[in-house]
């Protein structure tokens, strides 16, 4: 079997070309202020912060261990997991990156799949289509999220990938309108009149 891979960005529908505005809340972290935490404490932890945003310790978070996750090449970041090593020891510290004030970690090696990752990603960012109901808090999400975000997404998939037609994708679609997809859409609606005001 001859088989390629290959990226796209978006496809396009009765309005042309979009594409979807992640959340935006990675790096987003609360620090506790209550009584039991001293301006000590307090400080100590945002010492801890800033400490994350230096380029040595970005590039550990990031890359993860040199010789172990990657090694250095030109100035540049060649990724290559030793041997019996999990990459999942590189993944799970990223979670602690903020990048702020901005990213300062080594470059990584370029490659024809990176540099159309970026080609893409510029592209996307002239499309972009934000949420305006990403901070509202939905009871119905709350209590039916889970089950209607992955019946829609395995349809849109499936839909993708050819394994269901338009009619099939327009009948989990009423599944998920009698699901709670209804309410949800009334309820959304509701808090976005009243956060108009």
């Amino acid at each position: 079997m001859n088989a390629e891979i290959g990226l796209f960005g978006t496809v396009s529908g009765k309005k042309g070309l979009r594409s979807l505005s992640t959340s935006g809340y990675n790096g987003f972290y609360v620090i506790s202020g209550n009584s039991t935490k001293s301006e000590y404490e307090i400080d100590r932890i945002l010492q801890f912060m800033d400490k994350l945003n230096e380029r040595e310790v970005q590039d550990l978070l990031y890359h993860g261990i040199e010789g172990r996750h990657y090694i250095i090449r030109n100035g540049v970041v060649v990724r290559q997991t030793a041997e019996g090593v999990s990459e999942s020891e590189r993944n799970d510290l990223s979670m602690l990156l903020t990048f702020i004030p901005k990213d300062f970690t080594t470059p990584v090696e370029t490659n024809e799949l990176r540099r159309k990752i970026a080609e893409i990603q510029s592209e996307n960012e002239k499309i972009l289509v934000s949420n305006p109901a990403e901070s509202f808090t939905s009871e119905i999400y709350y209590e039916k999220g889970n089950f209607l975000d992955g019946l829609i997404n395995n349809a849109r998939i499936k839909f993708i990938i050819g394994e269901i037609d338009e009619t099939e994708f327009q009948d989990i679609i009423e599944i998920w309108l009698e699901n709670g997809g209804r309410e949800y859409i009334r309820e959304i609606n509701r808090l976005y009149r009243e956060n108009k005001r």
